[in-house]
């Protein structure tokens, strides 16, 4: 859908420095959108089917029927709510079976994170709370503060500027 609208203004789109025009790129993601779709019918009727077979096992049609979601949403990332392992819950798009575009972590010790996940890590930009009420606004890269940030303290104190592996590298003074 969004390359309809964006083709609506534009004849061709570029991609890594080559013009493309706006009909093949239409083409390509209608194309790709099909194949999920049949992908996705598939895993639904392997999971009907799992339910109906003697002795179903609860734990595989479920896994059919995840099958189907990822399949239907194979080209996108698609949203979704899932535990995982240490405890964490994510509620945000994935891209195969990474956490991938935006999306929320509530950590098990009671941190949270808003923001952009890419390669089923943190970067982009989000906002860290953490349980003591302090509070990170800026970028992240592979999971810790990593270019323009606030951290705004529970004490009242503001840290912002420049930020690398975690670690405040060159303040900037407050705006007045």
């Amino acid at each position: 859908m969004r390359f309809v609208i964006i083709t609506a203004f534009a004849a061709s789109l570029t991609f890594f420095g080559a013009a493309v025009p706006a009909q093949q790129v239409n083409q390509k993601l209608t194309d790709t959108l099909l194949k999920a779709r049949d992908a996705a019918d598939r895993a639904r009727e392997a999971a009907d089917a799992a339910k109906l077979a003697e002795g179903p096992s609860l734990a595989a049609a479920r896994r059919a029927r995840v099958a189907s979601l990822k399949a239907r949403h194979a080209d996108a990332a698609s949203r979704i709510k899932l535990t995982l392992a240490g405890g964490d819950h994510y509620d945000g798009q994935m891209r195969g079976d990474q956490r991938h575009g935006n999306g929320i972590i509530e950590f098990r010790d009671g941190d949270r994170f808003e923001g952009e996940t890419w390669a089923d890590n943190r970067n982009g930009y989000g906002v860290y709370r953490f349980r003591n009420g302090d509070r990170f606004e800026g970028q992240f890269k592979d999971g810790a503060f990593d270019g323009l940030g606030v951290r705004f303290r529970n004490n009242g104190d503001v840290d912002q500027g420049l930020w690398r592996d975690n670690s405040l590298r060159e303040a900037y003074p407050p705006e007045v």
